[in-house]
């Protein structure tokens, strides 16, 4: 069966629900249920069944779906709809008035923003204006928007297509082609807030983002290859230099009154029983530079460290170390190696003299040294030991 249109909008549905607010009622505005009210409508309390204003929670209290207020950040998932075209406008509540519920029609909102087709808004914490989505939770994306005009001086209606928030979201693919609104501050194309994941205490495991895949007997023949998670980016702006541009940007923090075993950032790979794996390296660093351009530095690691806390038992700048039940020695901690055609490093370590690991002057037990040469400490099982540099003087 289809529905006449003629210039109606029939996908638009309406509903009747109950503002308990007191704030002016506007066309377009915003409103989400009051999800944790026990205030019924229909003056019976299923809890105890008798006459009552009230239904105690767990007796499916009809007020849940018909009372509606201004959204805040506890209700945001529990978006109601926007306030249709009604002679209730320009009144204040509370009252009984009709909405547009989210289901995808395109209807008029009530928005701040610099209206562009396509750009997302959204509900924010204690405001019935839908504002420019940035990607994040406040404000939560709910419309598309559908006309190009300008409500950013004046807040005004513009045609959306009004979606719901707290959905349930089950796919076998995905596709995303996240739209920045405005030029400045911060903005994401996907944004996963775990807080409420990481509640778990008694022995509990909570992954905020879980990629997981195993390829199956079927072999990849050919020049074939996977990945868990493929990361690429390019940039073709003249930008600012001091402007940042990273492949993955991770941070971990222990915050004051936290208390960890450990913390780290973790990568591993396993070679099981039964494998075969011509090559296996656990992190990979391939930095190249063909730019012209001058640079102050280039490099393939950079390991800073920050110790302004109280010393720990062991420290270092790199360990490398082995595990398990080898039993016999690998065959070089550091490798250094060039490629056919390539030719290689000057020097083996430059040590800056203001971080200098040590330049140690002869002792009466050290082989005798000229002024210039160079003692490094190596300490092994506790005792201190010395590589001696020697100064190329020519003679």
């Amino acid at each position: 069966m289809s529905y006449p249109q003629f210039g109606t909008n029939s996908n638009a549905r309406r509903k009747r629900v109950y503002y308990e607010g007191t704030d002016t009622i506007y066309e377009g505005m915003a409103l989400c249920y009051n999800q944790d009210t026990t205030n019924n409508i229909l003056g019976w309390d299923k809890g105890n069944a008798v006459k009552g204003s009230t239904t105690a929670e767990g007796y499916q209290n009809e007020g849940k779906f018909l009372r509606v207020e201004r959204p805040a950040t506890a209700n945001m998932m529990f978006f109601a709809g926007v306030v249709a075209g009604t002679d209730e406008a320009g009144n204040a509540g509370p009252r009984w008035l009709d909405i547009y519920v989210p289901n995808g029609a395109i209807v008029p909102v009530r928005t701040n923003a610099n209206c562009v087709i396509g750009q997302a808004v959204g509900l924010s914490n204690a405001s019935y204006v839908l504002q420019p989505s940035m990607g994040d939770d406040d404000p939560a994306a709910v419309a598309i928007l559908m006309e190009t005009v300008d409500r950013s001086g004046t807040t005004g209606l513009s045609l959306a297509k009004l979606c719901p928030t707290g959905q349930a979201v089950f796919a076998t693919s995905a596709f995303f082609a996240p739209v920045r609104y405005g030029v400045s501050g911060y903005a994401y194309g996907l944004n996963v807030d775990g807080t409420a994941l990481l509640t778990g205490t008694a022995a509990s495991k909570s992954y905020v983002v879980n990629i997981s895949g195993d390829r199956e007997s079927a072999a990849a023949t050919g020049d074939s290859n996977d990945a868990m998670l493929k990361v690429s980016g390019s940039n073709y702006g003249a930008c600012d230099t001091n402007f940042i541009f990273r492949g993955i940007n991770v941070a971990m923090s222990n915050r004051s009154g936290g208390t960890l075993g450990r913390l780290d950032n973790n990568i591993s790979i396993s070679l099981k029983q039964g494998s075969t794996t011509a090559y296996a390296v656990a992190l990979s660093v391939d930095a190249q530079d063909l730019a012209a351009t001058a640079k102050t530095e280039f490099g393939g690691l950079d390991v800073a460290i920050n110790r302004e806390g109280q010393a720990a038992t062991l420290e270092y700048g790199i360990q490398i170390r082995t595990r398990g039940t080898i039993n016999s020695a690998m065959t070089q901690a550091i490798y250094i190696r060039k490629d056919a055609t390539d030719h290689g490093f000057a020097a083996l370590l430059g040590v800056d003299a203001a971080a200098s690991v040590g330049g140690y002057a002869s002792t009466g037990d050290a082989p005798a040294l000229a002024t210039g040469d160079i003692m490094i400490p190596v300490v092994i099982e506790g005792t201190t030991y010395y590589l001696v540099a020697l100064q190329d003087t020519g003679v």
